[in-house]
């Protein structure tokens, strides 16, 4: 399989107004290729677009996302709530959770520029995760911390 590497680079501003040089690269994949191992989740179909080298996942029913990361039907966490993948997106405290895709993440080892935020749940949505392992799906709320949510774990909905 031929692939190569594009980078582009471009400068930033920072808080104190000095610039950065920032450096981005990507891998392409010809045409025909993108696809060849599928980038979507929960048997979703990986479908290249024709004129241009983005894809786009059809996913199947009660799954949305860029990827079908996003489980529509799931209420309820399991054990510690790695695998959480519902929509609930209120914090313990009632806060609702900010964007993982939000630049006041900027700086926060957890969001969804993160390089494996897909495969960790991470995305462009503001649903409760737990991408660490920690003892229960958690979200950054606007006091600039994270907490916990509040969804029922499923052993307590015998």
């Amino acid at each position: 399989m031929s692939q190569f590497t594009t980078c582009y680079s471009y400068f930033t501003a920072t808080m104190n107004r000095t610039f950065l040089r920032l450096f981005v690269c990507s891998l392409l994949l010809p045409s025909g290729q993108r696809c060849y191992t599928s980038q979507c989740y929960n048997g979703g179909t990986c479908k290249e677009a024709v004129y241009t080298s983005d894809y786009i996942c059809q996913c199947p029913t009660g799954f949305s996302g860029t990827h079908c990361e996003i489980n529509t039907n799931e209420k309820c966490a399991v054990g510690r709530g790695e695998g959480y993948r519902g929509t609930w997106s209120i914090s313990h405290s009632g806060a609702e959770c900010i964007n993982w895709n939000s630049t006041t993440l900027r700086g926060r080892r957890f969001t969804a520029r993160k390089t494996d935020a897909s495969s960790l749940g991470l995305g462009n949505h503001n649903f409760c995760r737990n991408p660490d392992n920690d003892s229960t799906p958690w979200c950054f709320v606007y006091k600039g911390t994270q907490d916990h949510l509040g969804v029922l774990l499923c052993s307590q909905m015998s």
